[in-house]
């Protein structure tokens, strides 16, 4: 692809593989500058720092998982 992160590239190709539009998807990292650069396209972005801040970030979104 001759793109990295945080390369707008890279999150629009991700967007197309999983055909989603960008105000669909929630990217999870724990650079909070891969985040922002996800953000600016769109996206919902979290920043990862302990799986329960996840659990309850994606809770907050109103994503229910098991």
């Amino acid at each position: 692809m001759g793109a990295s992160k945080p390369d707008p590239v890279i999150y629009r190709e991700a967007l197309r593989a999983c055909k989603v539009r960008a105000e669909e998807a929630v990217y999870v990292d724990d650079v909070p500058v891969y985040v922002e650069a996800a953000q600016r396209l769109g996206m919902t972005g979290i920043v990862f720092q302990s799986p329960e801040q996840l659990q309850s970030d994606l809770r907050d979104l109103g994503i229910q998982f098991d």
